[in-house]
């Protein structure tokens, strides 16, 4: 895949992950540019998101609740503080997900301790598999 390939596949899984649901108009770098501020908008309602299970689990470890109720809410907290990370990433974690997917070989687990993201919370399968379909599609 050509550079400019790459770049417009990674504008528009930049823009799927802002929730646009069609190419955007402009150029490559004022498409990833727009993602990115929309990702960036987004952070104070994913801290907002945080608040709640965070006070719980300080509660409840206070109270002695079980490990599993506990485990439930660190599951919570570390999946909406991976996404805050990854979104601050942007393309970068794209640019490097997808490299390390389709050069290297290297699978989600790989590619997390290579980045030292979750493999779950940055979604490493369903990024790297939805590049190469795109690039097919001839986005540009």
């Amino acid at each position: 895949m050509s550079k400019q390939g790459l770049l417009a596949v990674l504008a528009y899984m930049m823009e799927r992950r802002a929730k646009y649901t069609s190419v955007q108009p402009g150029t490559i770098e004022e498409r990833l540019e727009r993602a990115q501020k929309r990702l960036d908008a987004t952070e104070p309602a994913l801290h907002a998101q945080l608040d709640n299970p965070c006070r719980e689990y300080v509660e409840e470890k206070r109270a002695g609740a079980s490990p599993e109720k506990l485990l439930k809410l660190q599951i919570q907290i570390v999946g909406v503080d991976s996404r805050i990370l990854a979104d601050r990433r942007g393309a970068a974690l794209l640019a490097a997900i997808a490299v390390l997917y389709y050069r290297t070989r290297l699978d989600s687990v790989g590619i997390s301790q290579e980045l030292g993201v979750s493999p779950i919370s940055a979604n490493l399968s369903g990024v790297a598999w939805s590049g190469l379909p795109t690039s097919q599609k001839g986005v540009s």
